[in-house]
């Protein structure tokens, strides 16, 4: 039997005590038996010391006991206080039950959970009224019964409105210090949320499987080493392999070899980290070796903390929306090679007045690019186009077209004339407007040519009319000279015997003819009469209707009749006579003949000695005389025709302008602006040869005539 410690210090105090008295005695009769009333004193003595000493040991026996009372109470309360501290302050729910099943302690967190007011309202309610399934909670004590406690037991209780909830219990017996059952005790956990969120996440699985598995797309993973290791079925079918056929292959089987060095690339840069995303097109291979399109979405995929787990891919194959897409950029380019052949300049306009296309035509009318001009104000970079903003606007809320015509525009090639069309245009987008500027220059240019062909016609008609007329007095003239000549002639005996039968001395009238100058003047009457015979014929033959047929011609000769048909033009009110100007001729004797419509060349020499005489009047009686020089050469295939003045030049900035139509350097009423313009047409497009002109203000004009020497081909 083991004794307790106040058992032995009790048995320790009475053997010292047993000793102190039976020692003491003896010890005091050996000292002081001979003198009794000392022995008498220290027997008394001797019984208050044992008197004090067995007091003081009691006192500190009862003092020590007492403050190790207190100190058990006090760590016993703060312990209670730790203890409730953790009871009302735990997240969990703790309780005890009696033996009877009755609730005799729970923590303040089950009201949350249970939806009670209060505590007292549910202490003292029988266990099984908190439980939803009454199985369950029998299920709960057999287990218990059977070992003691549970462990995340999993149970539905009831809230006070009836309403479950999903609870995780770990309990067990609450005993007494002799192991008698005093009820259950034990801690829940609402675990609710954490069973709506797991059958979130199982109903989430679920969609994201019928997703991965039904979804149009390819969808696999690979790991660190390229390998497919996880694929839907679409992935297999894409790729044209049996069900699970992709899966342990190498992702970069499945590239197209011309693009393998690229993919090996990205994947080293998504496995370094570099990249967490790659999103891009490229070609792949099928099972077959046919090849087509897919468009790759690739992520990596890492654990929380950041430790690699694979590589996700989806591709979609896109094969047909590239055929599309490659049919589209056709048809685009063939709309844009379309505007860009039109022979108009086509500008396309956004709701903001923003360039959106400019065509060939356009870039060449106005000398900029496209790509310069693309978004930019159609005003700001066109500034001299003849339409408003308010124009525009009005286009575009009017959904109406507007039309000018014949409008001067700048251009690389000087000042044109254009029709200027501005109409709405349906697009995405409101707001569009194409403009469509026509050069009708040339158009202008012909008409004006017609309109001068048609004067030209009726003055040829009237011409030839005036020369039919004049023919007959004309030869009447010729006719009365001659026999004027013949019957003055003294030679002729009729003559002197008409003159005896006048009584007239023959030799003395033709003195007096002679002295009077008469017989000279009848001869120039027969000259002016020959000469303006030869003026008729000239006139007959330029009015006769030109030949559209080309006949090899003399340029030479054909120079000489134009300058002979020039002689004739004078005008004292202009103040230039052609026959006081200066023809100095250059002629090449081995110019071979020129195949020309003769007429229509002729018209153009005259037209350039015109000019050239009417740029030389009114020239300072200091300058040198007027000269017009006439030279042909041969130039390779081409004959070359020059006509040189040395008037006064003209302006460089009126050189680029001389062929244009209408544009005239006279005054009002003396020049329609048209003859250059039709010499113009007459030798570029009837004849396929060039005309230009070279002056310097001061030196002269020099225009150049090329024609060539065979024949143009018949388109």
């Amino acid at each position: 039997m083991t004794l307790s410690k106040a058992a032995k210090v009790s048995a320790a105090y009475a053997a010292a005590g047993a000793c102190w008295i039976l020692f003491s005695d003896a010890a005091a009769d050996a000292l002081f038996s001979a003198r009794p009333e000392l022995l008498a004193w220290v027997q008394t003595i001797k019984g208050w010391v044992f008197i004090s000493v067995t007091a003081l040991l009691l006192y500190g026996a009862f003092r020590r006991h007492d403050h190790k009372t207190r100190t058990q109470l006090s760590a016993l309360e703060e312990s209670e206080a730790r203890y409730r501290t953790v009871i009302e302050n735990i997240s969990d729910v703790y309780y005890q039950t009696d033996k009877d099943g009755r609730l005799v302690m729970v923590s303040p967190s089950a009201l949350a959970v249970l939806g009670y007011d209060s505590l007292d309202e549910m202490q003292g309610r029988p266990n099984e009224s908190f439980w939803n399934k009454p199985a369950e909670r029998e299920q709960f004590m057999k287990l218990i019964e059977k070992n003691g406690s549970v462990r995340d037991f999993e149970v539905v209780l009831k809230r006070k409105d009836g309403s479950p909830v999903v609870v995780s219990t770990s309990s067990g017996y609450h005993r007494d210090a002799q192991g008698n059952i005093l009820g259950v005790e034990g801690i829940f956990r609402d675990i609710t949320e954490r069973k709506n969120a797991e059958k979130a996440l199982r109903e989430n699985e679920g969609r994201l499987r019928v997703i991965f598995e039904t979804s149009p797309s390819a969808i696999f993973q690979v790991d660190h080493g390229g390998t497919v290791v996880l694929a839907n079925n679409r992935t297999s079918e894409l790729f044209g392999y049996p069900p699970g056929g992709v899966l342990g292959k190498q992702y970069s089987e499945l590239v197209h070899p011309d693009q393998r060095a690229q993919g090996g690339e990205n994947m080293r840069r998504l496995l370094t980290g570099e990249l967490d995303h790659v999103t891009l097109e490229r070609r792949y291979i099928r099972a077959d070796g046919s090849e087509f399109w897919g468009h790759l979405s690739g992520q990596r995929l890492e654990a929380q903390d950041g430790t690699f787990l694979g590589l996700v891919g989806i591709i979609a194959d896109i094969s047909e929306h590239k055929r599309v897409e490659a049919q589209l950029e056709s048809s685009h380019r063939l709309i844009t090679n379309i505007i860009d052949s039109l022979p108009a300049a086509v500008i396309g306009a956004d709701g903001l007045g923003r360039i959106t296309h400019f065509n060939r035509k356009a870039q060449d009318f106005f000398g900029k690019r496209s790509l310069e001009v693309s978004g930019l104000d159609i005003l700001e970079v066109l500034p001299r186009l003849p339409v408003r903003r308010e124009e525009l606007e009005a286009v575009r809320a009017g959904n109406r077209t507007l039309k000018l015509e014949k409008i001067p525009l700048p251009s690389t090639e000087g000042l044109r004339l254009a029709d200027v069309l501005v109409y709405p245009l349906e697009a995405p987008g409101p707001g569009h407007v194409v403009l469509i500027i026509e050069d009708v220059t040339e158009r202008v240019r012909l008409e004006g040519i017609m309109v001068q062909t048609e004067k030209m016609m009726s003055v040829g008609g009237l011409a030839a009319g005036m020369a039919h007329e004049i023919n007959n007095p004309l030869g009447g003239i010729v006719q009365g000279v001659q026999v004027i000549l013949r019957r003055l002639d003294p030679l002729p005996k009729v003559n002197q015997e008409a003159a005896a039968k006048a009584g007239i001395d023959f030799k003395a009238m033709l003195d007096y003819l002679n002295r009077r100058e008469i017989i000279p003047l009848i001869a120039g009457v027969r000259e002016s009469a020959v000469r303006a015979a030869h003026i008729v014929a000239s006139m007959l033959d330029f009015s006769r209707k030109g030949e559209s047929l080309q006949a090899p011609t003399d340029l030479s000769v054909l120079l000489d009749k134009s300058v002979e048909l020039s002689s004739t033009d004078y005008d004292l009110k202009k103040k230039y006579d052609f026959r006081k100007i200066e023809i100095v001729t250059d002629y090449d004797p081995d110019l071979p003949l020129v195949p020309c419509a003769a007429t229509q060349i002729e018209q153009v020499f005259l037209n350039l000695l015109r000019n050239a005489a009417q740029a030389m009047r009114g020239r300072g009686k200091d300058g040198p005389p007027p000269r017009i020089t006439l030279r042909t050469r041969r130039e390779g295939s081409m004959a070359r025709v020059e006509v040189e003045d040395n008037g006064p030049g003209i302006p460089e900035d009126v050189c680029h302008r001389v062929f244009e139509p209408f544009f005239s350097t006279k005054p009002p009423g003396e020049g329609t602006g048209l003859g250059l313009s039709v010499s113009y047409f007459i030798v570029t497009s009837n004849h396929k040869g060039t005309i230009q002109v070279e002056s310097k203000p001061g030196q002269g004009s020099t225009f150049t005539i090329r024609l060539p020497l065979t024949p143009p081909q018949s388109a």
